[in-house]
């Protein structure tokens, strides 16, 4: 929503085409309460890119745009993928001495003789892409909850706003 670490994981790895964002972070709001200024200070340097959006640009935003997504999936997540189209979960990025990262091919290759693990331990795991409408990214619970309490909040949506920052 703010374009941070938007299509890039953690150490910069790629996650995907990322979103086009509702704005760049534009810190706190100038009037944020006294509770959130306090909250903000807690996190010192571990808070970064502050920012706010109101109801009204929450309820405007084009949530039915396309993005993909690049992740690392074991044999069990890339079963998942081919049977639904994505993953129930997935990696940026994996590494390690027990780690080998094969092709599609090979992923699949694997499934049909049924070896997911080599004897010596090592496990495989394959990158796929998949596509997600930006409604799907951001889940149901953000529609079907949180923007409803938000519109109880005030009848214009321009007098409701969320407040955030993310964490190092």
């Amino acid at each position: 929503m703010a374009n941070v670490r938007n299509g890039r994981g953690f150490a910069g790895c790629d996650t995907g085409d990322g979103f086009v964002p509702i704005d760049m972070p534009r810190d706190l709001p100038k009037d944020v309460s006294i509770e959130i200024k306090t909250m903000s200070d807690e996190y010192g340097v571990d808070g970064h890119s502050h920012s706010y959006f109101t109801l009204k640009e929450l309820k405007e935003y084009n949530w039915n745009q396309e993005t993909k997504h690049r992740g690392y999936v074991n044999s069990t997540g890339y079963s998942e993928f081919k049977s639904n189209g994505s993953p129930e979960g997935w990696c940026g990025m994996v590494d390690g001495s027990s780690i080998r990262k094969i092709s599609n091919v090979e992923m699949e290759k694997r499934l049909k003789s049924k070896v997911k693990k080599e004897k010596d331990g090592i496990e495989y795991y394959t990158q796929i892409e998949w596509g997600t409408s930006y409604k799907e990214a951001a889940g149901p619970y953000f529609f079907k909850k949180t923007i409803p309490a938000l519109k109880k909040l005030a009848k214009n949506p321009e007098h409701v706003r969320i407040v955030f920052w993310f964490d190092n």
